[in-house]
């Protein structure tokens, strides 16, 4: 007689066909939707990947044990998961400074407000290219595939306005190793930018520069909440 997937009272059972289907419909009765949305589409991706690459009981415990060493690699100043999903191209979130012993609190870092017109300039040390924490598990994956940890030359930039949607950006130097080979996946063409040289001792005496310098020049550009509509600030 051939198997069945229902129990006596007509409910579904369990079966490595219909896996996925049978845990899915388990969050059927999740009263916050989202949460139903996500569980389900995770539960239905993850069954079939472990299908897919015919994953091996001891490839499952090498994965739970890469995680556990994760977890614990996590501490108030370094968020090993948020590095993983970073080298593995979900760019959810972002790593903080990974020297406190080192690098003194906001190092690097200022506060900038634009003119009315939405102009601003500030001086900075030219960025240079520098690796993602290698000393984990991530940086064991990377070495594992044969992948550098480094990033390009960047600055980041967190932009807001009242009333306007706050962006979280990067600009990258344009003559920097590593712009094909982010080991973060983080460069987009739009964000790439010229950092030429400017041989001017008039400008540089007034922004408190050596001469020459190197100068860069672009524009951000925030959405209102209420609608689509962009309001530019410029920026050198």
């Amino acid at each position: 007689m051939p198997r069945s997937d229902r129990d006596a009272g007509g409910r579904e059972l369990f079966s490595e066909e219909r896996s996925a289907e049978v845990v899915a419909a388990s969050f059927a009765g999740a009263p916050d939707p989202r949460l139903k949305q996500v569980l389900s589409s995770l539960v239905r991706h993850m069954h079939a990947f472990v299908k897919d690459v015919e994953l091996a009981e001891e490839e499952w415990a090498q994965a739970i044990a890469f995680l556990a060493a994760t977890g614990q690699k996590c501490d108030d100043v370094r968020q090993e998961f948020v590095l993983l999903s970073d080298v593995l191209g979900t760019r959810c979130g972002f790593y903080d400074v990974q020297q406190p012993g080192v690098q003194p609190e906001l190092n690097l870092r200022g506060l900038f407000t634009a003119d009315g017109d939405g102009r601003f300039w500030f001086r900075t040390i030219v960025p240079r290219y520098y690796p993602i924490p290698a000393d984990g598990p991530v940086g064991r994956l990377l070495a594992a595939t044969g992948r550098h940890p480094n990033r390009p030359a960047h600055v980041h930039f967190i932009v807001s306005a009242p009333d306007h949607r706050t962006v979280i950006t990067h600009l990258f130097a344009g003559d920097s190793p590593y712009l094909d080979s982010d080991a973060v996946f983080g460069v987009k063409q739009s964000l790439v930018r010229p950092f030429p040289v400017v041989d001017d001792p008039a400008r540089a005496d007034e922004a408190g520069l050596p001469n020459p310098f190197r100068t860069v020049h672009f524009e951000v550009t925030l959405l209102e909440n209420s609608d689509t509509r962009g309001t530019a600030t410029h920026g050198h």
